[in-house]
């Protein structure tokens, strides 16, 4: 009779973490949510005219493509190689999976020899790297020469 009682009590311990750790999945922080479901897209058509000295704007979008609630704060940087240009924010984010936020970046002087514009996050963490070249996360961008 004790070996039932024993077994019994050991799958309800059983089931009591299997529901704990399936609630812990429904609601995780920034840093585990958006990285690496977190895409970053630098559109090329909003990069303006590089040879006029009008100050340009560059969008960053921020998209949970996730199947997870991403919340909490998250840096975004935009860098402008060769480094010449590099600014940041820390926004706060609530985003379902699917939703978009857009970071946008003002008064942004293209000079001839810019060869690449970068949308990062979170590139202070160790596994939070989301400077890619291959997958949408940075887009390169040839300056020509101004007249």
């Amino acid at each position: 009779m004790q070996t039932l009682k024993y077994y019994t009590l050991s799958q309800f311990v059983l089931l009591a973490i299997i529901i704990m750790a399936s609630l812990s999945f429904t609601n995780q922080s920034a840093s585990e949510a958006l990285l690496p479901d977190l895409q970053i897209t630098v559109p090329d058509s909003l990069f303006g005219s590089f040879c006029t000295n009008k100050h340009n704007k560059v969008y960053v979008k921020i998209a949970n493509i996730g199947q997870y609630k991403a919340q909490g704060e998250v840096l975004v940087k935009l860098r402008i190689d060769p480094v010449r240009i590099n600014r940041s924010v820390k926004i706060k984010v609530d985003l379902a999976p699917g939703q978009v936020r857009q970071v946008v970046f003002e008064k942004i002087k293209f000079r001839s020899g810019d060869n690449r514009i970068t949308g990062i996050a979170n590139q202070e963490k160790v596994l939070a790297e989301t400077n890619y070249y291959n997958n949408g996360q940075t887009k390169s961008v040839h300056v020509a020469n101004c007249p």
